[in-house]
């Protein structure tokens, strides 16, 4: 069962965790800023719950542009698709998703962004079946 502890630094509120590692080796981490003792109580809470199910995420500063070029792409080539389509796959991720979306944190993408970005394809004419038209960029 995940730790964790609170403690105020100040006039704010941090929370200190044990996050797992792929090695086995125990690595601490820390968020501080929480307003009040409850605040950081329920973020410890829900984050070691998180932690016990299995579904929490090591927070990194990959990118949606380094994410869908470094490691998709790759992953769709590995698959075996036609030249045709990996290059379509580039074209739509070149022209239209890293000029809006490229500089997000990975892990910050929201729906929310997905659907701006849908809504703007549109109002520019492009449905967003048909990102990335045969005119290019």
């Amino acid at each position: 069962m995940a730790q964790g502890s609170v403690r105020q630094r100040g006039t704010t509120w941090t929370v200190v965790f044990d996050e797992p590692r792929a090695d086995g080796r125990r690595r601490q981490r820390s968020k501080g800023g929480f307003r009040t003792r409850k605040d950081a109580e329920r973020y410890l809470r829900e984050h070691l719950v998180s932690l016990d199910a299995g579904t929490y995420m090591a927070p990194h500063k990959l990118t949606v542009a380094i994410y869908l070029a470094e490691h998709w792409l790759p992953a769709m080539q590995a698959r075996g698709l036609r030249p045709s389509t990996l290059a379509r796959y580039e074209s739509h991720i070149r022209c239209a998703i890293t000029p809006a979306l490229g500089g997000l944190p990975l892990q910050g993408l929201m729906p929310t962004h997905l659907n701006k970005l849908y809504g703007d394809l549109r109002a520019a004419g492009r449905a967003p079946k048909t990102i990335a038209t045969s005119t290019g960029c």
